[in-house]
């Protein structure tokens, strides 16, 4: 209900049409990385359970330790991050919002093609360390980091106040897609070799960056706020 004497709700403006393509946009490009990430859930688990030697010291490593990994990298590179940006922005070189997710998705990308490499040692008769499958969780957590919560700070600060609550829903529902998509692309896991698929991820992961570098020059010049 609506409070006695409660302000209208605002409208529309002119120009905002121009803002909300550039943030549906921007939606896209980070959902690509979101496909390869959340693949580390899904078929990665069965991967690492048949290629990967999993002893440490001669412990055998349960799979189902795999994807605390990502919580792990994501607490602790977090600080780092942050204080990362301040010391860039002290310096006046901390990249855009925009393109922190392109650097996100590069980050996916280098994560992916360590279970390519792993993926190769394995077909050629090796056993692959876990250090390859620890490498991948650490570098797509810090990608995690670096595309997220930037893009939800986008759409808090750029969506017209019209429509901010649906703005932010539309950027979970991509995060409905991204993991619908990593389930449809999973089923192709027993269709190519392990190397193929984690070579697929590593590319639409790639495809994101790219789709920033392209597309970077309209969508930040509308979705990063002017320094004052």
């Amino acid at each position: 209900l609506k409070p006695p004497g409660a302000a209208p709700r605002p409208s529309l403006a002119p120009g905002d049409g121009k803002i909300i393509w550039a943030l549906v946009a921007m939606l896209v490009l980070g959902t690509f990385f979101a496909i390869a990430y959340a693949q580390e859930f899904n078929v990665m688990t069965l991967w690492y359970r048949d290629t990967t030697d999993r002893h440490i010291l001669g412990f055998e490593t349960p799979v189902t330790w795999l994807p605390a990994l990502d919580g792990l990298f994501i607490v602790a590179f977090t600080p780092l991050a942050i204080r990362l940006w301040r010391n860039q922005a002290e310096r006046g070189t901390e990249p855009s919002d925009l393109a922190k997710i392109g650097w996100g998705s590069l980050m996916g990308t280098a994560g992916l093609l360590c279970l390519v490499i792993a993926s190769l040692i394995f077909a050629g008769g090796g056993k692959p360390s876990l250090l390859w499958s620890v490498a991948c969780f650490a570098l797509c957590g810090l990608g995690f980091i670096y595309t997220w919560p930037t893009t939800l700070a986008i759409c808090s600060r750029a969506a017209p106040a019209a429509i901010g609550g649906v703005v932010m829903g539309l950027a979970f529902l991509t995060a409905f897609v991204s993991n619908y998509l990593c389930g449809w692309l999973g089923g192709y896991y027993e269709k190519m070799s392990p190397a193929s698929f984690w070579g697929l991820h590593a590319a639409i992961s790639l495809a994101g960056a790219i789709g920033v570098l392209v597309f970077y020059r309209p969508l930040n010049r509308i979705l990063q706020p002017t320094p004052s």
